[in-house]
């Protein structure tokens, strides 16, 4: 198979799957607005936010860091 063969068929291919991603996002439409809100807002957010000055606590088998900030 020649290199303009091979192109070719990569290019129909590739255009095939991207043509069938195309359709599908079609038929299946835009996301609910309940999905797709930005609003950050502290009522909205299910509590997420408030301080997060604490340290992480340390979960077990997963490396520690030392005081120089390097994995012991």
């Amino acid at each position: 198979m020649n290199t303009i063969a091979k192109l070719s068929a990569f290019g129909a291919a590739l255009t095939l799957v991207f043509g069938g991603a195309y359709g599908v996002g079609t038929a299946v439409g835009p996301l609910d607005a309940a999905t797709t809100s930005t609003d950050h807002d502290a009522a909205t957010a299910g509590g997420h936010g408030g301080d997060h000055s604490g340290a992480a606590p340390d979960l077990p088998g997963t490396v520690g860091h030392g005081t120089d900030g390097h994995g012991h």
